[in-house]
């Protein structure tokens, strides 16, 4: 895969998630949408996972296998969201925009040979590229999508001059 075409997948995965962002109210954040996790929760979830991902996919090409952090999947998740639980809804959201800005900025400046480039992780059995990665990343946001899909239904009007706006109270 080229990078044109990992540009469209990170594009088109986060414009589901811009979806989602635009048609619901603030107060709406705060609806438990996915086992306990809040809207808001997941969503800073998958803005957490961006960066534990890109970070990893960056250190495969800058140094190796050796820096890939082996993380607790279940502690992690746990960790991260309580870090955010008390994030606005602004914040949640700007984290998530980071994410994938910083996404886009990756694969534009790896090559098809870093992109390919596979190397022994102590998390895998098999070598891994930041190739792979950046599957996982457009995978895992695809992963969340049913439950946030049910919470946009709730709130979306269809009147996107109505679609609801960020604030930094929540």
């Amino acid at each position: 895969m080229n990078r044109t075409d990992w540009v469209s997948r990170v594009e088109a995965a986060s414009a589901e998630v811009e979806e989602w962002l635009a048609v619901s109210p603030d107060a709406a954040w705060r609806d438990v949408v996915e086992g306990t996790w809040s809207a808001r929760d997941v969503v800073g979830h998958l803005a957490a996972w961006s960066d534990l991902l890109l970070g990893e996919a960056e250190a495969l090409v800058q140094d190796g296998a050796g820096v890939v952090e082996v993380v607790d999947i279940d502690a992690w998740n746990a960790e991260q969201v309580t870090a955010r639980r008390d994030w606005s809804v602004a914040q949640v959201q700007a984290a998530w925009r980071a994410s994938v800005e910083r996404a886009l900025h990756v694969v534009a400046r790896l090559s098809a040979e870093d992109l390919a480039r596979c190397c022994p992780v102590r998390w895998s059995d098999e070598p891994v590229s930041p190739a792979d990665l950046l599957d996982l990343w457009v995978n895992h946001v695809q992963d969340h999508r049913e439950p946030l899909a049910v919470w946009r239904k709730r709130y979306d009007t269809g009147d996107t001059k109505t679609k609801a706006r960020a604030s930094t109270t929540n």
